[in-house]
This record gives structure tokens, sequence and C-alpha cells, in this order.
């Protein structure tokens, strides 16, 4: 059984625990990486995890759950919102939750939560698995890669790709020269699909062809400008993995 990693965010204490307790003793599937009673505390984690679930909590002093995904921007994790008010449905839907769980929880539903994902999980296994039949199917020496679209499948050249951006659960692939391209998969599995050696993360939103990186730039907290003159934005706990990465491809050259 493949492991649900978890973060759990909630002001009240308690509550924390207790969801906690509800989940390792319930959900075994699931491993809490991390609780945090401080949401800004927690956004500075899920900048620098990957997690597959955040349980949040909504109503929070100074800083909602709401808040919490505005300032993290676009995220590649299912979000399950956990509260004691039903006045936030609608704005859990408008922002993709894959559940709303009401304090106190009901263990019973905690559990179809983590089975919904759990199957959500597997059905894009699934999809993966049938993208490589296709790849077994092209010829030997195919360097083409099967990017699932809204309506089939791409066949792309990686070369051709200038960087990926995070759309929440899709992510938009952008080209030298033509259209961008959304594909329903996230910027995660797009990384799993593309080469290593070539694709670099330097953002929790942005995934880029390191061969179409012309510089970094420091200023604003770091930026990588490509070829084409696009400034992308450097997180902070990507910025030595990327200096790494200039540094790497300066000696190769060399």
């Amino acid at each position: 059984m493949k492991t649900i990693k978890a973060v759990l965010v909630d002001d009240e204490r308690h509550s924390l625990k207790l969801l906690q307790q509800k989940i390792e003793r319930n959900c075994p599937e699931v491993e809490v990486h991390g609780a945090y009673s401080d949401p800004r505390a927690a956004i500075e984690a899920l900048r620098q995890q990957s997690p597959d679930v955040l349980f949040l909590d909504i109503e929070m002093p100074y800083f909602s759950g709401f808040d919490l995904l505005r300032e993290l921007g676009d995220i590649d994790f299912e979000v399950i919102f956990t509260t004691a008010y039903d006045e936030f449905a609608i704005e859990a839907i408008r922002v993709s939750a894959l559940d709303y769980l009401m304090k106190p929880i009901v263990v019973e539903e905690l559990k179809q939560a983590v089975s919904r994902l759990r199957n959500r999980d597997q059905q894009q296994s699934g999809d993966f698995h049938q993208l490589l039949r296709i790849v077994q199917q092209q010829s030997a020496g195919s360097t083409k890669v099967p990017i699932p679209t809204l309506d089939g499948i791409e066949l792309l050249e990686p070369d051709n790709i200038l960087y990926c951006e995070s759309k929440g659960n899709y992510c938009n692939i952008h080209f030298l020269e033509d259209s961008p391209l959304l594909t329903s998969k996230t910027l995660k599995e797009v990384e799993g699909l593309l080469p290593a050696a070539t694709f670099l993360r330097i953002h929790q939103s942005y995934l880029v062809n390191f061969h179409y990186v012309r510089k970094y730039l420091k200023t604003g907290g770091g930026y990588v400008m490509l070829k084409s003159g696009k400034e992308l934005k450097v997180s902070k706990a990507r910025r030595e993995q990327v200096m790494e990465a200039i540094y790497n491809q300066h000696r190769t050259k060399a």
C-alpha cells in the first residue's frame, strides 16, 4: 500500500492533536509529516516539502486557511478542509478542495476522505501505466514523451519544451515557438515524465529546461532568465540547487 504523506494545520492545538491521533489510529496508509498550529510556519514547510495532502483548518486568527492557499499560489497536493463552520463550503469548492470535514471529525468521514484520495492516486497511476504502454509502442530510439491533455495525448520532444508552469491540478507547458499546451497532469507528474538531467524544478510553480537558461539574477529574491527573455522566480529552498546546476553546466562546457 502506497504511503500518503500528509501535513496538518490547525491553530487549536487540541484539535490538531486529536486529528493526528484519528489519522494514525484509523488511516494506516497516511503518514503525518508535519502538524502546525501556526499557519505561517506551515507555509514555509509546505514550500520545502512535497506532501500528497494538506488537512487544513479554515477559521484561524490573523491568517485563514484560504489566506494560506493564496500565499502558496499554485499547489501540487490535495486539500482536505477541517472546520467547525459550514458557511465556507462554497469557497472550498472554488479552490477545488478534495473534501470538507466538519468538526468534530467523524472517523468514518475521515476514512472516506482518505479513500477518495487513494482512489484518485490509483486512477492517476493507471493513467501513467497506460502512457508507458504508448511509449513502448514507439520506435526504440524515440525520445518523445507522452503528455495527456484534455483532448487526448500529445507526444512531445523534451528539447522543444522551454518550461512548465503549475496550474493547480493542471500544468501549462511552454515551448520555444508554439502556443502553450495545457495538460491534465500536475507539475509534479510532468516532472516525473521528463528527463531529470535536463529539467530542473526551480520553484513550486516552475520546472525549466536548463538548456535554455541564460542567466541567474539575484534581484528580487532570485530569478532565472530564459533565452526567450522570460524571467521565472527561484524559490529560496531551491536557490542552492539552481546555483549548483549552473556551475555544473559551465564545468561541462569547459
